[in-house]
């Protein structure tokens, strides 16, 4: 029998606002409220759909995807707090699948360009200045990456894999 050592998480503030997409007023916008369902707050305001929101690692601000037609979702950064108005900030066109980096520095998100048809796992920097490529394509298979997740520690992103005809796999890339 294998005993697995548990190690603690880090700490976590815990917040009491949930963030959520809805299009209860007729688009998909991105709305806040108390976990006691109070204080609803209506984030985003705009003909674009905005959806699919998670939470920065130190809770100040929110990834979310926007859809504008039927182009590809942009990624927005939506900041909460600060003596600034709120800033959003457009950065790569992505096809969803956010995920933060622990350390708020990274967005983990799949894409797919018309040259390469697999749909691929990037980090893209937060401000925007840098994309960079964490999986690879399998033999010339079209493959479909999707669903990052970092662990605690950010040293490691897991990911489903589709490779069509063989199933859906888990699987994990060391972040550098």
């Amino acid at each position: 029998e294998q005993h697995l050592q548990e190690t603690p998480a880090p700490p976590v503030t815990i917040s009491k606002r949930i963030v959520f997409g809805s299009n209860r007023d007729g688009n998909w916008e991105i709305y806040l409220m108390q976990d006691d369902e109070s204080h609803l707050t209506r984030l985003t305001d705009n003909p674009a759909e905005d959806t699919f929101p998670v939470w920065s690692p130190d809770g100040r601000s929110l990834a979310f995807l926007r859809m504008v037609g039927w182009a590809k979702p942009v990624l927005v950064i939506h900041s909460l707090y600060g003596n600034e108005d709120v800033s959003e900030r457009e950065l790569k066109t992505v096809d969803g699948g956010l995920a933060w980096s622990p350390d708020g520095r990274n967005l983990a998100v799949y894409y797919s360009t018309e040259i390469e048809p697999s749909s691929l796992i990037y980090l893209c920097s937060v401000d925007g200045a840098q994309r960079v490529r964490v999986t690879e394509p399998l033999d010339g298979r079209r493959v479909e990456d999707d669903n990052p997740v970092f662990s605690h520690d950010g040293k490691w992103l897991y990911f489903t894999r589709h490779i069509k005809g063989h199933g859906s796999f888990v699987c994990r890339r060391a972040i550098d």
